[in-house]
């Protein structure tokens, strides 16, 4: 028909079978869980297609793992505020309240060592959506760290855009695009100064303060504030004025 019914994973070394659900992303289950439910899901010979998949799905309900490559919406899962990072990005600290052990190949999960993992998920402004990648950092007993980098397939990137959508607006009021773009003219806004040139960070701030006490104190403030919001003689660098 031309039609994709269905993307399925059957992973005979790690015996796992994984299949993408439309809306939660990678499911996965062990194989030793998946046939016998499969089984008696299509022993009635009267049931129709519809019917078998919702009695192995009724089977299978509360035995899904977790599974490398195969993230799933109850993996994504968010913490803390959202930070704006230099390069562009919006920052989001992943929960891990999962077995990142099996997702990432870690061992954390153990009353062998102190060791932790932070999970990083980016969002590119430019490009409207996730990286390609989470960020990892395993921070060891000892003191030391580990970073590296996992590589987010198409079902993950989908369900993952899902997630941060609906924790911005849950944190900020705000859908991620609104949030992304309210970061993107406030950047605009302050970049330049009337002359077009680049202004630092605290002359918008200085300029402000100025025009306050110059309204509260007229004749007074003026040559104090000046540099901040109205230069003498074409300065914008916010320096004093020659006398």
């Amino acid at each position: 028909t031309g039609k994709v019914r269905g993307v399925f994973d059957v992973n005979f070394d790690k015996r796992e079978f994984s299949a993408v659900h439309i809306m939660d992303g990678w499911r996965t289950w062990a194989m030793r869980d998946v046939s016998p439910s499969a089984y008696h899901a299509t022993r009635s010979r009267f049931a129709s297609a519809d019917e078998q998949l919702s009695k192995l799905l009724e089977l299978l309900d509360g035995m899904e793992i977790t599974s490398a490559g195969h993230l799933s919406v109850r993996n994504f899962s968010f913490s803390d505020e959202i930070m704006m990072e230099e390069d562009g990005k919006l920052n989001f600290y992943v929960d891990a309240d999962f077995d990142v052990d099996a997702a990432f190949g870690t061992f954390v999960l153990t009353d062998k060592n102190d060791d932790w993992l932070n999970i990083y998920a980016n969002y590119d402004i430019a490009e409207d959506r996730p990286c390609d990648t989470l960020e990892l950092t395993l921070c060891k007993g000892d003191g030391s760290e580990e970073s590296w980098s996992y590589p987010l397939n198409a079902a993950e990137q989908e369900v993952l855009m899902r997630k941060m959508d609906a924790f911005c607006m849950e944190q900020t009021g705000m859908s991620l695009r609104e949030y992304a773009n309210s970061f993107t003219r406030s950047r605009c806004r302050h970049r330049r100064c009337r002359c077009n040139r680049a202004v630092r960070p605290c002359e918008p701030l200085c300029a402000a303060l100025g025009a306050r006490v110059a309204s509260l104190y007229r004749g007074q403030a003026s040559a104090l504030f000046a540099p901040a919001f109205a230069p003498p003689m074409g300065n914008c660098a916010g320096n004093l004025p020659v006398r």
